[in-house]
């Protein structure tokens, strides 16, 4: 999808240059300023359609994985509060809580909080 996008940029930057190019020939070979006028208000519409366009295709990537990322946090929660209702009914037949089990789901965003690379640090 990243090649498609950097693809379609080139192509926009090639397609930028040929009209400006136009335009400078169209201002060379004609007198009438209106024509020029109008032929440049109207691809400078055309080319911000195009880049818009382009901008949303280069943000779907992102859009995509805030989405998967808010699927995987709710496919936790649920997980950990299915694990919430199993451990109680462990708790009912007289098995105590089990550490290892009760943070089973919890995702460290900090690098030093993470309980296993904090082990390591003795072989540095």
């Amino acid at each position: 999808m990243v090649v498609f996008i950097l693809v379609e940029l080139a192509r926009l930057f090639i397609l930028t240059n040929l009209v400006t190019v136009g335009l400078l020939i169209l201002k060379n070979n004609t007198m009438d300023i209106g024509l020029l006028i109008g032929a440049s208000v109207a691809c400078s519409f055309i080319l911000l359609g195009l880049y818009y366009l382009w901008l949303c295709a280069a943000n779907l990537p992102i859009l995509i994985n805030e989405m998967e990322r808010d699927e995987h946090i709710a496919t936790i929660n649920r997980l950990q509060k299915l694990l919430e209702s199993k451990n109680t009914s462990f708790q009912e037949l007289g098995y105590e809580d089990d550490f290892y089990r009760r943070d089973m789901f919890s995702i460290t965003r900090n690098k030093l909080n993470n309980p296993i690379r904090n082990s390591w640090n003795f072989l540095k």
